[in-house]
């Protein structure tokens, strides 16, 4: 149930005395077809039938203990390991930290907008004019809001700078991705808005009449928010006019914050790394004595053999090079056909890449899988029982969520005060 997201809990009817849920719905339906069970239900005191939800929290816990305890077995047989961490906030608003990076241009549906910004409107309308209560506050709220000029300069500026950034993202999330041309490719795109950034007021000057048209259609006049002597929620840097404020305060610090970012991202020194991808048989080609030599001066310190690598790459271009071999694409499957004791070097250099994080992927299909988790009608539920179903519905297509219930049973009766202690004595005596 917890591997498929199937609420455990359900309503109290007063009339039965008894929780209507899934578990235990669950339960009498494996009873109709289970003796033992049957007769446990039936005859055991309401104390003692381990049904109720503290019990439930219990068996959630261990059982997320028995994953993490694969995980860690994982950790420590494996050579190289890194960590991730990032965090949201779920439906409660309660800060939640996930330990494991996709990142994503939302350009389309930007672009989208500004396409179809009449048909917005229109719908807008429709939904004030035909609905009534919420639907046409909220309705109100929207159309006001996406006709304020400073919204309108908003989607105009952010749109027009991710258009740099959107085939790089799209490039990063390919399967068969070639991380060293993205990060030749993000250091151009770097040089490119630099060059922007030194030639802000005629390019933004565009992008300003651009906005100013978009709002005309409309009857929008151009304007600014109100500005004061203490500002602390928003930019107010002095501008002399509505589009130097709109320059100063908003497309400046966006563009800076993308340099930025791009710079901390693919940091010049990261390419050595990264060259060692070219060791993969669909990249093969790509690789020259130079990056050979780059390759081996990167990874000097954790090769096994450093002083055979040079013929070890010779072997590896030549096996690389064999038809069955070539399509190869991944990491992963690169690294099952590096065997350890006759390419150690190579090995060692595909194990320290599958564990270089290239991005936050992992954290944020947690969170996803968060927002299917915490809705509206469980919000109210336990940090210590959302962990242990997150991590049971996050790892069910993984190995280390194959756990044994019988060591979640033995996990569970650790304590010594379980009556249910007595089922394993024989199978310890046998042990």
């Amino acid at each position: 149930m917890a591997k498929r997201n199937i609420p455990f809990r359900g309503n109290w009817i007063k009339e039965k005395q008894a929780e209507d849920g899934n578990f235990n719905f669950f339960i009498n339906w494996k009873a109709n077809h289970d003796n033992d069970l049957q007769k446990h239900l039936t005859n055991a005191s309401p104390r003692a039938k381990y049904l109720s939800p503290t019990t439930q929290n219990e068996l959630i816990v261990c059982c997320e203990a028995e994953i993490q305890q694969n995980i860690k077995s994982r950790m420590l047989n494996a050579s190289f390991f890194s960590v991730m961490a990032d965090e949201t906030t779920d439906e409660s608003k309660l800060s939640q930290l996930s330990i494991c990076v996709r990142w994503s241009a939302r350009i389309d549906s930007l672009t989208w907008l500004m396409r179809n910004y009449g048909s917005v409107m229109e719908a807008l309308d429709t939904i004030i004019e035909e609905s009534s209560s919420q639907s046409a506050s909220d309705g109100r709220s929207y159309r006001e809001a996406i006709l304020a000029f400073e919204f309108i300069s908003a989607v105009v500026c952010a749109q027009f700078l991710l258009g740099y950034l959107k085939p790089l993202t799209i490039a990063l999330q390919a399967k068969d991705c070639d991380l060293v041309y993205a990060h030749s490719e993000a250091q151009t795109l770097v040089s490119v808005l630099q060059d922007l950034r030194g030639n802000v007021d005629e390019r933004f000057h565009a992008l300003y009449l651009r906005s100013c048209n978009i709002a005309s259609e409309f009857e929008v006049q151009p304007t600014r928010p109100r500005a004061t002597g203490r500002q602390r929620h928003r930019a107010n840097a002095p501008a002399g006019s509505i589009e130097d404020h709109y320059k100063v305060n908003m497309f400046i610090p966006f563009l800076d914050h993308v340099i930025q970012h791009l710079t901390e991202r693919f940091p010049p020194d990261l390419v050595g790394p990264l060259y060692g991808f070219y060791l993969i048989p669909a990249f093969i080609d790509k690789l020259t004595e130079d990056i050979i030599q780059t390759v081996e001066d990167t990874f000097q310190d954790e090769l096994p053999s450093p002083d055979e690598f040079t013929q070890e790459i010779e072997k590896w271009i030549e096996l690389c090079s064999k038809d069955n071999i070539k399509p190869i694409s991944t990491l992963i499957e690169t690294l099952a056909i590096a065997l350890k004791q006759y390419y150690p070097n190579v090995n060692t250099i595909l194990e320290l890449l599958i564990a270089l994080p290239v991005g936050t992927c992992s954290c944020e299909r947690s969170f996803s899988s968060l927002r299917r988790l915490k809705t509206w009608t469980r919000s109210t539920m336990s940090e210590a029982r959302l962990c242990g179903l997150g991590m049971l519905y996050i790892h069910r297509d993984d190995h280390v969520s194959e756990i044994s219930p019988l060591e979640v049973l033995r996990r569970w009766d650790r304590t010594g005060n379980r009556k249910i202690e007595l089922a394993f004595k024989d199978d310890d005596d046998d042990n």
